[in-house]
């Protein structure tokens, strides 16, 4: 399976007026698809098939394998 370079991204919260990490992470394409900005030290490459289907992004809390503290990305509130 090819293999994707995916990060974390955090956007801004009109509710909370902070930035707050996606609990996804997410592609170049997927992180402009939401005008999210790109945590370019967070990068980490999975399988292709790992992201949901037909998106630009994985599965909410999703703990890449063998990588990371497998801790899964801060959650937005609410």
């Amino acid at each position: 399976m090819a293999k994707i370079t995916v990060y974390r991204v955090r956007r801004y919260d009109i509710t909370t007026d902070n930035y707050v990490d996606s609990r996804r992470l997410m592609t170049d394409k997927g992180a402009r698809m939401i005008c999210s900005e790109i945590i370019r030290s967070t990068a980490v490459e999975i399988d292709e098939g790992d992201l949901e289907s037909g998106e630009e992004w994985t599965p909410i809390g999703y703990v890449p394998k063998g990588n990371g503290d497998g801790i899964p990305a801060q959650v937005f509130p609410g």
